[in-house]
């Protein structure tokens, strides 16, 4: 299914061959630069990092793996070591290579990235709050992972006043695993959101818009099943920026675009959040 004013919504897991490309320039819009690399050929955990100009920080960025939504997946989804100049996006494929894509969305005000880490055992089931510094907002969020076994069922900005940033995933081996929450002051934003079903075995793609005049900062995605029983059988396959096809330019500053898989055996909700700036 496919909406839009709002909307246009999953995937699997898996090693790697090739290298990854160079970051290349998608273009500016409202003081924010936006950014792609990419990384071909992947089969198991492989991206590519989407790097800022020099002396910029970023706010947010994501990823996106092509082909066949059922056999692919994203396992990390974050901002780089060196946490304010660029975004890293890695997958994995269960059949044929794939090409993996990074975005990052980069501007000259300052940002604050906060991190926890911690160590999991396989078939854990995990949820977090992170918080920003008092004063600052949160503009983007991520989690990464040392082995990269990780499914990840949620990473959105709050929108229930409770944490600043939430994620959720599962894993499949032990892992140490980051959360991530990129915050600011200096970006005045707006939480822009909306909701479609995702049928049981299938994929949904779901695009929230920024309104006229505004730019994608950051953005997230939720898959929600009423309980939250599920994070293994639902596999992201995007969250990124997201360009209208109908305006001039070809800049991805108008929107949030997250896409799942839906493995379980039930109907489920995504949710997708884009981080606006006027």
């Amino acid at each position: 299914m496919i909406a839009t004013g709002a909307a246009l919504a999953v995937l699997a897991s898996s090693a790697s061959a090739g290298t990854p490309g160079p970051t290349v320039s998608l273009g500016s819009a409202g003081g924010l630069d936006y950014f792609k690399a990419t990384f071909e050929n992947v089969v198991s955990q492989a991206g590519a990092t989407a790097e800022c100009s020099k002396g910029d920080h970023v706010t947010g960025g994501g990823g996106s793996v092509n082909g066949d939504p059922s056999s692919a997946e994203l396992s990390v989804i974050a901002p780089t070591s060196t946490p304010d100049d660029g975004w890293t996006a890695k997958g994995a494929s269960t059949s044929t290579p794939r090409k993996v894509a990074t975005y990052a969305i980069c501007g000259g005000r300052a940002t604050d990235i906060n991190t926890s880490t911690s160590s999991f055992v396989a078939g854990s089931e995990f949820s977090s709050g992170e918080e920003c510094d008092p004063g600052d907002a949160s503009l983007s969020g991520g989690i990464s992972a040392n082995n990269g076994d990780t499914t990840i069922a949620t990473m959105r900005p709050d929108f229930l006043g409770v944490f600043d940033w939430n994620n959720r995933f599962a894993l499949e081996s032990d892992d140490t695993v980051s959360r991530h929450v990129v915050c600011a002051a200096t970006y005045p934003r707006t939480v822009r959101r909306m909701a479609a079903p995702v049928r049981r075995d299938a994929a949904a793609k779901l695009v929230r818009e920024c309104r006229s005049g505004e730019k994608v900062l950051g953005g997230g995605f939720e898959t929600h099943d009423g309980d939250a029983t599920f994070p293994f059988e639902v596999h992201a396959i995007a969250s990124r920026p997201w360009d209208d096809p109908a305006d001039a330019n070809k800049v991805p500053e108008d929107g949030w675009l997250a896409k799942a898989h839906n493995d379980t055996g039930a109907k489920l909700t995504l949710r997708t959040f884009a981080v606006c700036a006027a």
